[in-house]
């Protein structure tokens, strides 16, 4: 084998190794991708944080209307 034939065989086991890697990088962040499902968009995002804010907002309405009906005792002299 001529040192031509080798250095082209490097090369070409270079330029495989480069592209195998690539090909496992972009795997990976596909799957990543994938894994985050329906928040990789914002509007979604945006629906979960108002729905967030309305949870928190009946609570403390909630809240406001139980304290109302409790009863309290009067302090008898």
């Amino acid at each position: 084998m001529s040192q031509k034939e080798r250095i082209e065989r490097d090369d070409m086991e270079r330029y495989e190794f480069l592209s195998d890697t690539q090909t496992q990088r972009e795997r990976t962040k596909e799957s990543h991708r994938k894994d985050k499902g329906l928040m990789q968009w914002k509007c979604m995002r945006e629906m979960a944080w108002v729905g967030h804010g309305i949870e928190h907002k009946a609570e403390r309405l909630s809240r406001k209307v139980k304290s109302g009906f409790k009863h309290h005792n009067r302090d008898r002299k």
